[in-house]
């Protein structure tokens, strides 16, 4: 008595055997040359039977009959577990539609008035000029056509789900954007160059003044930063601001305005704002029952037994937002089978989406994540209590949330110095960004780290605009903010050549030397020529400057010619 399956597989087998068989009986030996109709005297690859069925189909469903082969395919396949049984139910219902519909267009398509349309008559076949006949008669050559491509269209969609109308719409609208890109890229450079031009015929400026970059609004709102001077022996818990009020030379007003840049409120070193400030996260009961965990798992088993996988459920891991299965197939089971059953699995679970992990890394089992039903929300109070962030030995240490085990994720922001933030709306685009922002200030006071922040929406970022960390207030309009970020550049720059006279690899590295003391070299001399410190370096410890931009793209788009190369830089 044989097994079922073992049943499945030899029905598997006969039927593609015979999509085989088909396949070849409707190659005529004349594709073969002169050796086929040698080798093959009946006149088909498959002989008398091969002749029959392929004669038999050709005019019966003229081309259509090239699409036969491909329903026993189809369900072979299903019988051997390489694909899902709906989705060969599907495309078996597409192949037999399309078996009807090719024949009946090709006899509509001939008109009797060409000659190379009525070549097509005999691939139309005897269904094909039977359909055509009261088709024409009721809605006409035009009509006919018409009704036969929403036949089409409605076969398509009620099957396999693809519109080709709908993709002919995105690829259109895609097509548009591409095109308006493009115009206002050479709209832009059109700008550029007929600036560059005026510029050239204008007459030049004084030496004393920046030619490339206009910082001349900005630098009218800058009041210099107080010099900061190595600390003494005797403690002082209050520095003085003293502001110079001689004139000063156009150069040095310039040169100034440069190597400061655009400042904010002033800031006042003081101690981390507490962590009381943040909402505690509330006392939890039980964030998911074992019998709920345990029923997810039974699901998981039992949906991938529906689909001839099978295996069992060797350990879970639960985090905030999702709970991996670790699954263990069966001897003899493909990885890629089980990889290609997240959608299955997402049906069965009433769930979003479910991801597959093929395997998982270090381990001897498919990872299966699943979304818990009550995802838990993270607060960042318990990420800034965390061991993970308070011990943790990066320059920028920043709180990301929680990992797929639930244990406190940490990263540092000067190993990533370029942080790029994206996501539909309503994904947490700004949550993350308000996070970053408070870890910051959690671990820096105003004289260890700087913000420049460009807000040209003026909605997310304009609640710190009293945040004592601002090196500029909160930019809103984009020409500023292309004036901040030219500054950055020039900053940057200035600092490159500071550590590079000091032999320093780092910010980290500059300012442990000067609290140690050491006598430090400025990139330039100040000061008059015959004074011997014009050299010394006496501007204190260098604060980290983070650059927060919020909607890049709309930035790039309003002044995309003075963004994208302080942005390349």
């Amino acid at each position: 008595m044989l097994k079922e399956a073992q049943r499945r597989e030899l029905l598997g087998l006969a039927l593609l055997a015979l999509a085989v068989f088909l396949t070849l009986s409707l190659v005529p030996p004349s594709a073969l040359g002169g050796v086929g109709e040698r080798l093959f005297p009946s006149g088909n690859l498959m002989g008398v039977v091969g002749l029959v069925l392929a004669e038999a189909g050709l005019d019966l469903l003229g081309a259509g009959a090239l699409l036969l082969p491909i329903v026993p395919a189809l369900a072979g396949a299903a019988s051997f577990g390489w694909m899902p049984r709906e989705s060969a139910v599907r495309l078996a219902w597409l192949s037999a539609g399309l078996t009807i519909l090719l024949p009946t267009t090709l006899a509509v398509l001939d008109t009797g008035q060409s000659a190379a349309l009525a070549a097509a008559t005999p691939t139309a076949g005897w269904a094909g000029r039977m359909l055509r006949v009261p088709l024409v008669a009721l809605f006409g050559w035009f009509g006919a056509l018409f009704a036969l491509a929403f036949l089409g269209i409605a076969l398509s969609v009620a099957t396999v789900g693809w519109n080709p109308a709908r993709a002919g719409a995105r690829a259109a609208a895609r097509g548009a954007v591409g095109l308006r890109a493009t115009l206002a890229q050479a709209w832009a450079g059109h700008a550029e160059a007929r600036r560059r031009r005026a510029a050239a015929k204008a007459k030049p400026k004084s030496p004393g003044q920046v030619s490339r970059i206009d910082l001349a609004a900005v630098a009218a709102t800058v009041t210099e930063p107080p010099k900061v001077e190595r600390p003494k022996p005797a403690p002082a818990k209050v520095e003085k601001a003293i502001e110079e009020k001689g004139k000063a030379e156009p150069r040095k007003q310039a040169k100034a305005a440069v190597e400061h840049g655009p400042a904010g409120p002033r800031a006042v070193a003081g101690e981390h704002p507490p962590v009381e400030l943040l909402s505690a996260a509330p006392a939890k009961d039980a964030a998911l029952s074992e019998q709920e965990l345990d029923r997810l798992g039974e699901i998981v088993v039992e949906t991938l037994r529906t689909f001839k996988v099978e295996g069992r459920i060797v350990g879970r891991t639960t985090g905030p937002v999702v709970t991996q299965f670790e699954f263990v197939p069966a001897p003899g089971i493909k990885v890629n089978r089980i990889a290609a059953l997240d959608a299955d699995l997402a049906l069965a679970l009433k769930a979003p989406s479910v991801r597959i992990v093929a395997p998982i890394p270090g381990k001897g089992a498919v990872g299966v994540e699943v979304p818990n039903p009550e995802p838990e929300v993270v607060y960042l109070r318990e990420i800034l209590d965390a061991p993970a962030f308070q011990r943790s030995r990066g320059h920028l240490p920043i709180a990301l949330g929680r990992d797929l085990t639930g244990r406190p994720y940490v990263a540092d922001l000067t190993k990533m110095p370029h942080l790029l933030i994206a996501g539909t709306t309503g994904s947490g685009k700004s949550i993350c960004i308000n996070t970053l922002i408070t870890s910051l200030c959690y671990r820096h006071s105003p004289r260890t780290l700087r913000f420049l922040l460009i807000d040209p929406k003026m909605v997310e970022l304009s609640m710190y605009a009293s945040l004592p960390h601002l090196r500029h207030p909160v930019v809103t309009d984009p020409r500023d903010a292309a004036t901040v970020l030219k500054w950055a550049v020039l900053e940057m720059e200035r600092r490159y050549e500071l550590l590079s006279e000091n032999g320093a690899r780092s910010l980290a590295e500059f300012n442990r030397r000067l609290e140690e003391g050491q006598t430090l070299r400025r990139a330039e001399p100040v000061g008059p020529e015959g004074d011997p410190d014009r050299w010394t370096y006496t501007d204190g410890p260098l604060p980290y400057i983070v650059l927060v931009v919020d909607e890049l793209a709309d930035l790039i788009l309003t002044v995309q010619a003075d963004v994208e190369r302080p942005l390349a830089q």
